[in-house]
Formats: structure tokens, sequence, C-alpha cells
């Protein structure tokens, strides 16, 4: 990704964030027509804080949705970049694939091994002529770089509806079933996993966190062991934040439903924007596996000749 605000920003970043913060914002609008009428300040607002959001919501899909959207021969997933290159792939032509050996060969003395599928090695090695090439080519064409914008986009988008369907499935209970005793519940619930989600979704610091509270602590670990959803968190950490979150969303929306005494008659909406969240998760999760192996093809095939006649230029 360039330095400056390009394609990958509001395709990657952007969207995603105005798209969460919209669907947390919805419940609200529909109670209350009045918040539709936004002001141009309001807006400036909400476009500032969506790109930051969308900067967490991005690093989330980037840890928990897989880049190996291919499959080997073999049926194992791998990086598209790979894949392309192997002899039993023919999304690209014999000849390009001929033509891209020659020059990655002439620019970065790199081998592709056109002859074989791709192992560890190999892979390692395409991999490697695939990042020296991709700066390359976003400087002759944003053909390339449109493609891993929405890519991302489809990453990001996968993780906000289905963060966004047990966000709206909590508003919708809390229409049809409204107890005191419930809310109370599930306001210490939002209230003890929202400091669970931010000791796990510190990824880096939250698991030495966890080990040294072990070392202190015997009865922890001794209570990881009888317990098996615990004893799995230090491997899962980042699996574990989404699921925490999901759930913190699920009693808040439980939460401000009961305290907005959001009447019966919008369960039925707010059941079918839930659902419709969680179908639009499942096809961009499908969409991120087409714009990713289209961004790798885009890459390979506007690999320039230029590239290399600059290098040979005293």
């Amino acid at each position: 990704m360039s330095e400056r605000f390009n394609f990958y920003d509001i395709y990657g970043y952007l969207i995603p964030g105005l798209a969460l913060l919209t669907l947390l914002w919805l419940p609200f609008a529909m109670i209350n027509p009045g918040l539709m009428k936004a002001s141009l300040a309001a807006a400036a607002a909400a476009v500032v804080v969506g790109y930051i959001v969308g900067h967490f919501v991005a690093a989330t899909a980037g840890d928990l949705i897989s880049a190996k959207t291919a499959r080997a021969q073999d049926g194992k997933p791998e990086y598209p970049s790979i894949v392309l290159l192997n002899p039993s792939d023919h999304k690209l032509s014999r000849d390009l694939k001929k033509r891209l050996a020659r020059l990655v060969w002439a620019q970065f003395s790199l081998d592709l091994h056109l002859d074989k599928e791709a192992d560890k090695e190999i892979g390692e090695i395409r991999q490697a002529a695939f990042y020296l090439c991709r700066p390359i080519v976003n400087k002759v064409t944003a053909y390339p770089e449109q493609f891993q914008g929405l890519y991302a986009m489809m990453s990001a988008l996968t993780i906000v509806f289905a963060l966004g369907f047990f966000y709206m499935l909590g508003w919708s209970i809390a229409a049809y079933w409204v107890l005191s005793p419930a809310g109370t519940v599930a306001q210490f619930g939002v209230a003890l996993l929202l400091f669970a989600t931010i000791v796990y979704a510190a990824g880096g610091s939250g698991m030495p966190m966890l080990a040294v509270l072990r070392q202190r602590m015997p009865w922890l670990a001794a209570l990881q062991k009888r317990v098996p959803i615990l004893a799995v968190v230090p491997k899962r950490a980042r699996l574990t934040a989404l699921a925490i979150l999901a759930l913190l969303l699920a009693l808040s929306g439980y939460s401000m439903g009961t305290q907005a005494a959001v009447p019966t008659s919008f369960a039925p909406a707010l059941l079918a924007i839930a659902l419709l969240c969680l179908a639009a998760s499942f096809r961009f999760y499908s969409q991120y596996g087409y714009f990713a192996n289209e961004f790798a093809k885009s890459v390979w095939t506007y690999f320039p000749p230029e590239a290399v006649r600059e290098k040979s230029t005293p």
C-alpha cells in the first residue's frame, strides 16, 4: 500500500468503518426518526471516526480471515499468487507465465519454477517475487491496487456484518422479551465482556499478561485445565476475542433495547435486518476469495517489461 490516501484507504478502512457505525446507529434511528437528519459537522465526524474504526476492523479481519483463498492441487489452502503459477492452474496463459518468469529472473534473479507444483520452498520464492513485483506494478497502473482495496473491503465487511447480526439480534430479543433481571444481567455482562475483550484483543500484550497471571496464581492454571474453553484461549486469542465481541454486541443490543423501550412492532424488522446482516457476511466472504484471486492475477499480468530495461540501464 502506498503512503498517499488511495483506494485501499477508502475500500479497506473508510467503508467498513462507516458500515459498522451505521449498523450501531440504525436501531436508534428506527425508534427516533429525528436522528435521520444529520448535520454536515456530524457527517464529517462520522467519516473521521469511521476511518479510525475501519483500521481496527481491518486488523481484526486480517488476523481472522486467511489470505490463502486458493486451493493447491492437493486441496490445501494456499495464496493465489503461488497457485496461479502452478502448471495445473490455467487462469493465466502459459505464454504469460513464461514471459513473467523471464522478467522476474532478469529483474530479481528468482526462479519461479513454472514446471513444478509449488512446495514450501517454491511457494516462498514465488511469494517473495510477488512482493517485489507489487510496488512496481502499482506505479504503472492503479488496477491491482483497486483489487487489493476491494478484497480488503470484503474481508472487513465480513466481520462487520457478522458482528452486526449479533447486535441486531440483541435488539430484536429486547423487543420481544423485556425483563428487569435480564436487563441487569445484560448490563453486568457487557461490563465484564468489555474488559475481557480489551485483554484478549490486545494480542501481543494480552497473552504475556495471561502467562504472568498463571505463574502468580496457580489456581488459574488449574481452572484452565478444568474448563476446556479457557484452555483454548491462549492458542486462539484473536478468535476468542471476536467471539467475546460478538456476545458483547448482542448483550449491548439487548441492554440498549430494553432501556430504549423498543416497541414490539419493531421486532420483526430488527430480526429481518439481523438475518440480512448474516446473509451479507457470507456473501462478502465469498467475494473476498474472488477479489483476492483477481488481485494476484492483476499483479502477475501487469508486471512491466520496462522494469527490467530500467535495471539494465547504466
